[in-house]
Parts: structure tokens; C-alpha cells; sequence
């Protein structure tokens, strides 16, 4: 429950995206902190991007890719989407940058 880890925790979020929104909170211990909370849009999403690359291989076998290699970009594009849904995978690279410009 929010309550056993929130002393306060708002119910609007500061930013949103596809994946997930932010929210402002103040843990117990009286830190202000940013929460992320995840949409539950996974399946969906990955499911988009298949249907996205399959467009992508269709256009090139009609002609209509303008010289573009979209197939392979989709592709790569397919591999990156799933770890953008990890969020401890973030973390790590916010606390790898904060540690860095410390």
C-alpha cells in the first residue's frame, strides 16, 4: 500500500509517457522523492512494434521504403523497447550517471 511507504503522494503526475508516469511523493522519513509507476501497457506495446516492423518489411518489398533500411531499424527498435520497461535497469544507469558527475 502506498500509505506504508508515503507520507504524502501525489495523485497527479509531474510527466507522462506510453510506458509509465511520475509522481511526486515524501517517503517517511521526510525525503521528497520521484516515484515512476508503470501503465501496464507492456503487451500492447511490444505488440505495436511487431506490427510496426511487419509494415516496415512490407513497404520495402513494395517499393515504398524511399532507400531506407526500415526493416533493420525496427528490428533494432524491437530488441530496445522490452528494457524500457525495466525499471530497475534505469535506476542503474541514473545512479551510474549520478555517481559519475559527483
Amino acid at each position: 500500500k502506498l500509505e506504508d511507504l508515503f507520507d504524502d503522494f501525489e495523485e497527479i503526475p509531474v510527466a507522462s509517457a506510453s510506458v509509465a508516469q511520475v509522481h511526486r511523493a515524501r517517503t517517511k522519513d521526510g525525503r521528497l522523492v520521484a516515484v515512476k509507476v508503470g501503465l501496464g501497457r507492456k503487451r500492447r506495446i511490444l505488440d505495436d512494434v511487431k506490427a510496426m516492423r511487419a509494415q516496415a518489411m512490407l513497404s520495402k518489398r513494395l517499393g515504398l521504403d524511399c532507400g531506407l533500411d526500415m526493416p533493420s531499424i525496427m528490428s533494432s527498435y524491437e530488441q530496445i523497447v522490452p528494457g524500457e520497461f525495466d525499471f530497475d535497469v534505469e535506476r542503474a544507469s541514473i545512479l551510474a550517471v549520478r555517481d559519475v558527475l559527483r
